[in-house]
């Protein structure tokens, strides 16, 4: 199934070792047919992982890893309340667009962040996760929403990150 941007703010925070970017954005992925929104990103600066992140501590081996952050789609397309959301799913890959890998996140295991911003259909809640054991190079990333219908909104916007 397709899916078409609709208005909602989602962010993608990205953070590695001694280094940070922050990617956030307003405006995600939707679809059709009560299909869930899906986030955007846009990068800036922002401090060191670990506290107040919902990933616990980044590891400590030297080892190259990145901190996706992300708003939670609250909308469909279609302007309903999604009430179903059941995961997200992260890609990422070397070269732009071409996603090889992807890891699927269950919303329900996932520690969340209030944002102070409520819509109509209630609160906006933060998500983070821990995309570990990267090797160096430009890392493209993006997340997709799946309700549970099992409908998978459109792919974010892409954020990048150069692991060296």
């Amino acid at each position: 199934m397709s899916f078409v941007p609709s208005k909602l703010r989602h962010a993608i925070v990205l953070t590695a070792l001694a280094a940070a970017l922050t990617a956030c954005g307003g405006g995600g992925g939707g679809g059709g047919g009560g299909t869930p929104s899906g986030p955007s990103d846009a990068i800036g600066d922002i401090g060191q992982p670990g506290g107040g992140s919902g990933v616990g501590n980044p590891p400590q081996d030297g080892k190259h890893y990145v901190v996706l952050t992300w708003e939670a789609p609250v909308t469909r397309e279609d302007g309903s309340c999604l009430d179903a959301l059941t995961a997200y799913e992260i890609s990422y890959g070397l070269s732009p667009g071409n996603y090889d890998k992807t890891i699927t996140v269950d919303v329900e295991g996932m520690a969340f962040s209030e944002t102070g911003r409520t819509t109509d259909c209630g609160p906006v809640h933060s998500y983070s996760y821990l995309v570990e054991d990267l090797g160096t190079g430009s890392w493209y990333f993006a997340v997709r929403a799946v309700d549970a219908q099992g409908n998978v909104s459109k792919y974010s916007n892409e954020a990048i990150r150069t692991l060296q």
